[in-house]
């Protein structure tokens, strides 16, 4: 998810933030910005920004890697009061001309609506959505946009977001963590954290607790037209970083029962993964990435000592240093975040091991008789069988 467009509409609503008094001020308020920003997943470098604000206009340009290597220009305006009244993105190939795209997209924003125009060659699509009062448009991995949000959130002291995702209109809550630091927070994205320079410009974004898991950081420039012939090469060289969490399947045959899991598997890339940033212990993990790994069965399982009935489930963990939990689920289709512990079918224990060997890639498996996951330093498992 960290290189795939999320475009936000975000309406934003004042609110008291409590406990932590107004948001701060900056000591002067600044109209330009210029500059860049690495974006990193891991030890791998999954997009490159450089931007330009200028007055009431931010114009950005962003290599993205994954799955292959594409340029993004972005183009936002904002009136006095920081409410966007236009945004455009324009999606190329490395190898195409600089003004040149494959796909479109314009938000003509006015008072009481927002039309969106996606354009894909010679194909155009429009659509229209009521508009309560939109601040900014989040465009990520173009994250210069957050730094507009941070300046007029700064400005108003907005502690409260709604914000366009996916379609449907969800809270995104904005909390000060310190004087210099936004927690923004949206259901199926996670947490971000925004850092403030003095003057409220952005100069890190850590995504590691959202869906998102990147880390952005502020630099003075970025040479782009070098890092896009190099990521180009890489990608025609079989090099490049392709999609960062490709999908899988398992399929086996337990006892006679037709059993598959349908996940996607993210890598390390030199992170910690359990007890850190990406899975804190103790909390429920998705156990995989993006969408919620599928789990079905045409018989009834034992799996552990819990009976699971022929059908569709979604499958969680909660990893643990004294031990972990498998979770079966009958909520199914949904996104990785959102779980619902009352659609629970059963939370059964696991036995897990700390392996010698390393394991990049995320694998989940169904060999003798054990349903498997190892990632990072560990692996843990479970019995599974056909029920008598």
């Amino acid at each position: 998810m960290t290189a795939r467009l999320i475009a936000l509409a975000s309406i934003v609503a004042a609110c008291a933030c409590a406990g932590s008094g107004p948001l701060p001020r900056p000591p002067a308020p600044f109209m330009g910005d210029s500059a860049g920003f690495v974006t990193t997943l891991g030890a791998d470098t999954t997009a490159l920004e450089l931007f330009t604000i200028r007055g009431n206009t931010l114009e950005a340009e962003v290599v993205g890697r994954t799955p292959r290597t594409s340029v993004r220009r972005v183009r936002m305006t904002w009136d006095d009061q920081g409410r966007v009244t236009s945004y455009e993105t324009r999606v190329r190939g490395p190898a195409q001309p600089r003004d040149s795209a494959m796909a479109t997209t314009v938000w003509s924003i006015a008072s009481d609506s927002i039309t969106v125009t996606n354009v894909t060659g010679a194909r155009a699509q429009t659509s229209r959505m009521a508009n309560a009062g939109v601040a900014t448009v989040i465009a990520l991995p173009a994250y210069s946009t957050l730094a507009v949000l941070a300046r007029h959130a700064l400005a108003r002291g907005d502690t409260l977001v709604y914000a366009q995702f996916g379609g449907d209109p969800l809270p995104f809550r904005v909390r000060l963590d310190s004087p210099a630091t936004y927690a923004m927070t949206a259901p199926q994205l996670g947490t971000i954290l925004v850092q403030l320079d003095a003057v409220g410009r952005v100069h890190l974004i850590d995504a590691r607790r959202s869906t998102l898991g990147a880390v952005a950081k502020r630099v003075s420039t970025v040479n782009l037209p070098a890092w896009i012939s190099d990521y180009a090469a890489r990608d025609a060289a079989g090099r490049g970083l392709g999609p960062l969490s490709p999908p899988d399947s398992v399929r086996a045959n337990v006892g006679g029962a037709n059993v598959g899991i349908n996940y996607q598997r993210p890598s390390v890339r030199g992170r910690q993964i359990f007890g850190g940033p990406v899975v804190p212990w103790g909390t429920v993990w998705r156990t995989g990435a993006n969408s919620a790994t599928g789990f079905t069965t045409d018989r009834d399982l034992l799996v552990g000592n819990v009976r699971v009935p022929a059908g569709s489930y979604t499958l969680w963990t909660i990893p643990n240093t004294t031990g972990w939990q498998l979770i079966i689920n009958k909520q199914t289709g949904q996104w990785g975040t959102v779980y619902n512990q009352d659609q629970d079918l059963a939370r059964i224990p696991m036995t897990a091991e700390r392996l010698t060997s390393p394991v990049e890639q995320f694998t989940i498996a169904i060999a003798d008789g054990r349903l498997s996951l190892a990632w990072e330093n560990w692996r843990a498992w479970v019995p599974i069988a056909i029920a008598p």
